[in-house]
């Protein structure tokens, strides 16, 4: 994206922080309840221009700053009832605005953009910020020490796509619906199995949109079996009429980085789910690398893991509903598109310190 690009998407979004508009939402959140000689504009550059570390500086370095930078005298006692959860609400609404401020702009979309079937790629995973042990027996009081952070975005565009602050550390394919109702025509959900949901599938592809995700090991695949049974007054015996596939057979002799794609493929035992099946055959090293993961989960679980998912750990099975003519290889290296998502969370650990945590009053 040029400069002059950027700047005129920045003019664009932060015209929302306008004094007025940002007063009125104060007013909204009970923030500010009548005029003040502290506004809600001044209070978020206060929050701004200490660089993110406000908790590094004292209420009379605060007083301060403000000032001889904002020419605005208030006490330590006044500034100290700032820091209310009014405050908090103040805040979380404005970063909801701006959210949906970001969705009505029209960002430059990636170079390569045109030439797929999908308009976005939205890449969704979640990272967790906890307390760190030292400091939980002071979290105890407060019944919240750790908060998972859902989050997505689309690759094509950088924009943000869905977002959610999760308290109760629910299960990753609930909150993976959440944001279905949302989607439009031809996006693709670029995904992990965590995610993984038959029923969110299945509405990905109504929305006319498309999915991407790895599939378990041990995941049920058939083919529609031309040959069911019948019962003698001619209706299909209902457990005949798919023919599990042996996988394990199937990929015993795939050599290494062979992509193999089986047509007519059904998932799930229950749901016979129609999609595109795309099995990747990895190295030896890669193997032995899963393996040891298998194995760690299963000292960690207690549970033995089955046959089947150790047999087949050298493979990685891929489902999609994407078309045809995006071929096997370009589905695999799609996928590896979704670790994008694990640089975002890093960025925003090692530069926003998002699991940063001090000690403060």
């Amino acid at each position: 994206m040029s400069p002059p690009a950027t700047a005129q998407l920045l003019d664009s979004l932060f015209s929302f922080l306008e004094p007025e508009k940002l007063d009125a939402l104060a007013k909204e959140t009970g923030f500010i309840q009548r005029k003040r000689l502290l506004t809600a504009s001044d209070f978020l550059s206060l929050l701004l221009q200490v660089h993110g570390n406000l908790t590094d500086a004292t209420l009379q370095e605060l007083c301060t700053k403000l000032l001889f930078e904002q020419d605005i005298g208030i006490t330590r006692s006044a500034l100290d009832k700032k820091f209310t959860m009014n405050a908090v609400d103040f805040l979380h609404r404005l970063v909801d605005e701006l959210f949906l401020s970001e969705q009505e702009l029209e960002p430059v979309r990636h170079i390569l953009a045109t030439e797929w079937p999908f308009t976005s790629l939205r890449l969704l995973d979640a990272t967790k910020a906890s307390v760190p042990d030292y400091l939980k027996p002071r979290a105890q009081k407060t019944h919240q020490t750790s908060v998972k952070i859902q989050y997505e975005f689309d690759y094509l565009t950088g924009r943000f796509t869905f977002f959610y602050l999760d308290l109760t550390n629910t299960n990753d394919a609930v909150i993976g619906k959440k944001r279905v109702p949302f989607l439009e025509e031809h996006e693709l959900c670029l995904q992990d199995m965590g995610y993984f949901s038959y029923e969110t599938l299945k509405n990905i592809h109504n929305h006319d949109s498309y999915f991407l995700t790895k599939f378990r090991s041990d995941a049920y695949l058939g083919y529609q079996n031309p040959f069911p049974a019948h019962h003698p007054d001619g209706r299909v015996v209902q457990n005949s009429r798919y023919q599990k596939i042996d996988l394990v057979g199937l990929c015993r002799n795939l050599p290494p980085g062979e992509v193999l794609e089986l047509e007519n493929v059904y998932f799930g035992d229950k749901a016979h789910f129609p999609a595109r099946c795309i099995l990747y055959s990895r190295n030896a090293e890669q193997k032995e690398q899963r393996l040891g993961r298998i194995d760690r989960r299963a000292t960690k679980s207690g549970k033995k893991p089955k046959p089947q998912v150790r047999d087949l750990a050298g493979i990685t099975g891929y489902m999609t509903n994407l078309p045809e003519h995006v071929s096997a290889e370009q589905v695999v290296e799609l996928y590896r598109l979704r670790w994008q998502i694990e640089l975002n969370f890093k960025a925003l650990k090692s530069f926003l310190k998002i699991d940063h945590f001090k000690l403060v009053k």
